[in-house]
């Protein structure tokens, strides 16, 4: 017999581990701009107290176009769209029991970067909720999607202080969870933000 293929469109999420001046400067900025941050809660879903807008720094506004770009080849994603980067992006500074529900973004495109992470994943798993599940997902960052037979799956990211500068960006569609993190007093900081048609 012969067959062909249909091809279906499937785009991904996309990792990188920024410089390490690039990731200095981003966290410095990241710093600096609690002295002028403007709240953000009421633009987000998250549970989280302490959201802030966040100007991006130009090498950093430079860094997430290029790999807008590049994903946009990886996966033939909107090839024909044209595209901006939002100069405003937001700052998260979670806590412990803080999380963010299951959610997508507006735009074409999101983007997370760790900044800072407190806790030891071990430590996570180990507490007396997390121990004895079979599905541990205490701090993970989690996306979740169907599968071309109606499945719904997820992909838990595992995140670590390993993870710290390293940014992912995926589809704006993309559901995407964050759960709480039980075993440290500091904060778990994060910068997101999306890419919109222009």
């Amino acid at each position: 017999m012969n067959y062909s293929e249909v091809i279906f469109y499937n785009p991904g999420v996309l990792k990188i581990q920024l410089s390490p001046e690039l990731f200095l400067s981003a966290k410095s900025e990241v710093d600096r701009s609690m002295m002028r941050a403007e709240k953000f809660n009421q633009n987000l879903v998250g549970n989280i107290q302490k959201e802030y807008s966040f100007m991006l720094p130009k090498e950093l506004y430079e860094f997430v176009t290029k790999m807008y770009e590049d994903y946009r080849i990886r996966y033939n994603y909107k090839p024909d769209i044209a595209f901006k980067v939002s100069p405003q992006a937001w700052v998260n500074y979670m806590k412990k029991h803080e999380f963010n529900p299951s959610h997508t973004h507006t735009g074409l495109a999101s983007y997370v970067i760790w900044v800072n992470i407190p806790y030891d994943l071990e430590a996570e798993f180990n507490q007396p909720n997390v121990s004895e599940s079979i599905a541990k997902r205490a701090s993970l960052f989690e996306f979740h999607y169907n599968t071309l037979d109606g499945t719904q799956n997820t992909c838990p990211l595992i995140i670590d202080k390993s993870w710290e500068g390293t940014m992912v960006m995926f589809p704006a569609v993309l559901h995407h969870t964050v759960y709480p993190f039980y075993s440290s007093d500091g904060y778990r900081i994060s910068i997101a933000g999306n890419i919109y048609q222009s």
